[in-house]
């Protein structure tokens, strides 16, 4: 039971056990290579979990991901809330708010300035009524779809709704995608394997764009998704001559991998031509790919989300994702953290992509 439990900070020894539970709780098959990756390997080199231990198995978890984050131009620590887990015979006896707390007073004395987390609907009002989480802005998802009569086909089964309504669908959007505007043939788009300082270049211009955003230099990108160990991300770089003006990061998933994600964009937000350009490349790459639609989750209020409707993607009301924030040490400015313009986030920011 929960008063039975040892509350501890874990130790990478703990990995395998955490990984064990994690399988169970959610249904998965993650494994230690994966959890090293994301908790021993990232570029804080920091570990911040509490485990409740019982008979020598752990029953329960709170995690903190620490990452670097530029504030207002300035690199501090910062982390994401994430994989909080209980196993299910110890639910609803309060463990969750007890790690939850151990860990968030542990952050501080491990320097983290402010936390942000995705929470489910089942542990959202444990955050922000017990833990003093706010709800920030919402992340809407976009859709772009670029093989209707394939969607409608896989979506209906049925031939003759397909011949019915995929056709004349289908003839709409390659119509609409005719008029789009196309981009400039003097950017090059390559793939990439690793980034170098060539791209911090570039970063270092667009972290002056955001007051609050992921610190994502060159190190960060190859960490998160180029020596990712169990998901393929692509990883695109756009040129012009020998500056790296944009990157964009892509992913299929979904049934049968027919959904393409844009899980990271990262440009110059008053630079369209370049922003634009690795729209509509990814657009192609997926086509490529014979997936069936594109999605990516992005805040309304950036002028990222703008160009996304004008190549074509249209907002789906049902699903959002909308993250809260936790100020963890006085010296950071509410008017700056709780400002949503302020903030700059993509799928890629969330450990659900």
């Amino acid at each position: 039971m929960s008063n039975e439990c040892i509350i501890k900070k874990a130790t990478p020894c703990y990995g395998s056990k955490i990984v064990s539970l994690f399988n169970e709780v959610f249904a998965q098959q993650r494994n230690l290579k994966h959890w090293e990756w994301k908790y021993i390997n990232n570029t804080t080199k920091k570990l911040c979990i509490m485990i409740a231990e019982e008979n020598n198995q752990v029953v329960g978890q709170y995690s903190l991901l620490p990452t670097w984050i530029n504030y207002n131009n300035e690199k501090i620590l910062g982390a994401q809330s994430i994989d909080t887990m209980i196993k299910i015979t110890h639910r609803n006896r309060g463990l969750f708010i007890k790690l939850a707390r151990n860990c968030l007073d542990n952050a501080i004395s491990e320097g983290i300035s402010l936390i942000y987390g995705f929470p489910n609907k089942a542990s959202h009002d444990g955050f922000i009524k017990a833990l003093n989480f706010i709800d920030t802005f919402p992340m809407p998802l976009l859709i772009n779809i670029i093989n209707p009569v394939a969607l409608i086909r896989r979506k209906t089964n049925s031939r003759i709704v397909t011949n019915l309504i995929g056709k004349p669908i289908e003839t709409f959007y390659k119509t609409y995608n005719y008029f789009i505007e196309k981009p400039k043939a003097n950017i090059k788009i390559n793939k990439v394997n690793q980034l170098d300082v060539r791209y911090d270049i570039l970063w270092d211009k667009v972290k002056l764009s955001y007051k609050v955003c992921i610190w994502k230099d060159s190190s960060y990108i190859n960490w998160r998704y180029l020596f990712c160990p169990d998901v393929k991300y692509e990883v695109f770089i756009a040129s012009l001559g020998d500056n790296i003006e944009g990157l964009i990061v892509l992913r299929l998933g979904g049934v049968d991998n027919r959904v393409g994600f844009i899980v990271d964009f990262i440009c110059e937000p008053t630079n369209t031509l370049i922003a634009y350009a690795l729209l509509i490349f990814a657009l192609n790459y997926f086509k490529e790919q014979n997936a069936d639609t594109v999605a990516c989750h992005l805040p309304k209020h950036t002028r990222i989300y703008k160009l996304f409707l004008k190549a074509g993607f249209f907002r789906y009301y049902r699903k959002e994702m909308v993250p809260i924030i936790r100020k963890n040490i006085d010296y950071i400015s509410e008017n700056i953290l709780f400002d949503y313009k302020n903030w700059y986030l993509t799928e890629g920011d969330s450990d659900l992509f």
